[in-house]
């Protein structure tokens, strides 16, 4: 139930733009059905609190631990650099994930998302707007 309560009190904003007053005022809508169907994003954390991403670069990046170079080879995220008719595909690294002094980061399943972190991976701030944070 608090789930519900908590996606419903954040997403109440974003509704007009969904829906034109015509369906609320012809009753045909209710908040709460269309609630239903915009889940919130979700920015999964371990049992320990850690934030988790699809990316195994990224995951052992925040938890500061000694990354191998095999590993990042092998990284989805690149960036892409076009000279001429060269064209090459440069793989993310740690540094390529965070800004300022390593507690600002990147989400790589969230592009447009940062999240504030410790540095052991875990939140100090809280989420951004429309989303949660929920432990496996």
């Amino acid at each position: 139930m608090m789930h519900f309560l908590l996606t419903t009190f954040l997403l109440r904003p974003l509704l007009p733009s969904i829906l034109s007053v015509d369906d609320f005022l012809q009753g045909e809508t209710s908040f709460s059905q269309v609630v239903s169907f915009i889940p919130p994003n979700i920015i999964r954390l371990q049992k320990n609190g850690v934030v988790r991403s699809s990316n195994p670069v990224w995951n052992v990046c925040i938890s500061g631990q000694p990354i191998r170079k095999g590993l990042i080879m092998k990284n989805t995220d690149v960036f892409e650099y076009r000279r001429g008719h060269l064209h090459m595909h440069i793989p993310f690294t740690c540094r390529d994930y965070h800004r300022g002094d390593l507690k600002v980061w990147k989400h790589p399943d969230f592009p447009n998302v940062e999240l504030l972190l410790d540095g052991k991976g875990r939140l100090i701030g809280g989420v951004p707007f429309s989303f949660i944070a929920v432990r496996d």
